[in-house]
């Protein structure tokens, strides 16, 4: 098995886990708990988390997409990490109904998604700078 393709099953391997290990979640009744505790920006902590679980959602399955096809670009990869993580977000509340003291909310769609923005912002402005650093560095060599 060549390097790469070891690369795309590991970051396979990873992404999955964490899908499994998001639903398993949210099989856990007390869970629903967690929208009554209030953050101290006065923001649902359930919001907050639900931002940083499909942020983090977002950033392994773009690294996948990355490793298995290096030639798309970072904009459509981008988009159809945001697709993914809106589905696999709404399966994830239709999934809810059915456990006890869990429900079906937008609102938690609606995190996931302002989540799964911000990290994927950050991701391609970090990759413009870096890229830009790279071209102006070898624009220099050149020179």
């Amino acid at each position: 098995m060549n390097n790469k393709r070891l690369q795309v099953w590991v970051w396979t391997i990873i992404t999955a886990v964490y899908v499994i290990a998001t639903f398993t979640f949210s099989n856990i009744s007390e869970a629903g708990y967690l929208k009554q505790i209030k953050s101290i920006w006065g923001i649902r902590l359930d919001w907050f988390l639900h931002g940083v679980e499909y942020g983090l959602f977002s950033l392994l399955f773009l690294r996948w997409i990355r490793v298995a096809k290096p030639e798309s670009s970072v904009l459509v990869s981008s988009i159809l990490t945001l697709v993914t993580g809106f589905i696999l977000g709404l399966l994830n509340e239709l999934w809810q109904i059915r456990i006890p003291r869990r429900s079906f909310e937008l609102s938690d769609i609606a995190a996931n998604m302002i989540g799964a923005i911000i990290v994927l912002t950050l991701y391609i402005g970090l990759t413009r700078v870096n890229i830009n650093h790279i071209r102006r560095n070898n624009v220099q060599r050149v020179k």
